[in-house]
């Protein structure tokens, strides 16, 4: 079976143990839940495996338990209904978890390869050279209308999403649109429900990025940032992201320290050359300041 595809055949009986089991993942579960919904031979193994399991006869280490529960054509009515109701279920919340996140792989879909537009990392987003005309970006770039209408897009959608995924999503789109106070709304009621490290990361991202406007929001950005750090000691996004707000600060040793921090999690990617190359320029500036020091 192509786990792309809907099932033409009935899974076999690992497969459906490992679906009652719930070690099935992405394309391959959503195949298995639309097949079982209408299948009431697969069906019934479910419902009955999952009786059994309630009743203590499975063991722990049975994944196959569907394989030796009797198959009839005809289900007890209670027991269809039961076992349709639980598989409509998970199918409706796979759909609800795939739409709430789609939002952001748009986002990162439509991120121009060429440039970005934002200083910091947003979660997710791949490197590309900051653009020094970021504040100039006009109709006639293609690769940024592309970005402007996959973030209309995200938008639009999530004024009918009271989720935090989408709340996330609108407020990384928004921070791509430069709508910096609108951004920070968004990510400050993602972040009052959320314990992901992504949702936090990009709060900090667009608290920076209003800081250019308002220096007072660089304490509550790197809060952010060190947020993120706290739920995911070794998040990339969340390192860079507090060295970059601690440059801006003006704390010189206490940003060197942090640039450190992050290439000891990161020594190899584009944003780690990026990092080197800061932190070069706060040596740089250090240095400057003890030659220009009286003696």
């Amino acid at each position: 079976m192509s786990p792309t595809t809907a099932m033409s055949a009935c899974p076999d009986a690992e497969t459906l143990g490992m679906f009652n089991d719930g070690l099935l993942t992405g394309a391959e579960l959503d195949a298995v839940t639309r097949h079982v919904a209408t299948c009431d031979e697969c069906l019934e193994a479910v419902a009955m495996a999952s009786a059994v399991k309630r009743a203590g006869i499975a063991t722990a280490d049975d994944s196959s338990v569907a394989a030796r529960v009797p198959v009839r054509r005809s289900l007890p009515t209670w027991l269809a209904i039961a076992a349709a109701l639980v598989v409509a279920v998970i199918g409706v919340a796979i759909w609800q978890q795939r739409q709430s996140t789609a939002g952001m792989r748009t986002l990162i879909a439509a991120a121009p390869s060429d440039y970005r537009l934002v200083e910091p990392r947003l979660s997710g987003f791949p490197w590309a050279p900051l653009s020094q005309k970021r504040s100039e970006a006009s109709n006639e770039d293609a690769a940024f209308l592309r970005l402007a209408g996959a973030a209309g897009e995200v938008l639009a959608r999530g004024q009918h999403d009271d989720s935090t995924n989408a709340k996330h999503a609108a407020g990384v789109a928004d921070v791509l649109l430069r709508r910096n106070a609108n951004a920070i709304d968004a990510l400050e009621k993602a972040s009052r429900e959320s314990t992901d490290a992504a949702v936090w990361n990009d709060l900090g991202a667009a608290r920076y990025n209003e800081s250019i406007r308002q220096p007072s929001l660089l304490p509550a950005a790197l809060a952010a940032a060190d947020k993120a750090i706290q739920l995911a000691p070794r998040s990339a996004e969340g390192h860079f992201n507090r060295a970059l707000i601690l440059t801006r600060m003006g704390s010189r040793e206490r940003a060197a320290a942090a640039w450190r921090d992050y290439l000891a999690i990161d020594s190899t990617s584009p944003w780690a050359d990026e990092a080197r190359r800061r932190l070069a320029a706060l040596d740089g500036a250090k240095d400057g300041a003890k030659d220009g020091a009286a003696p």
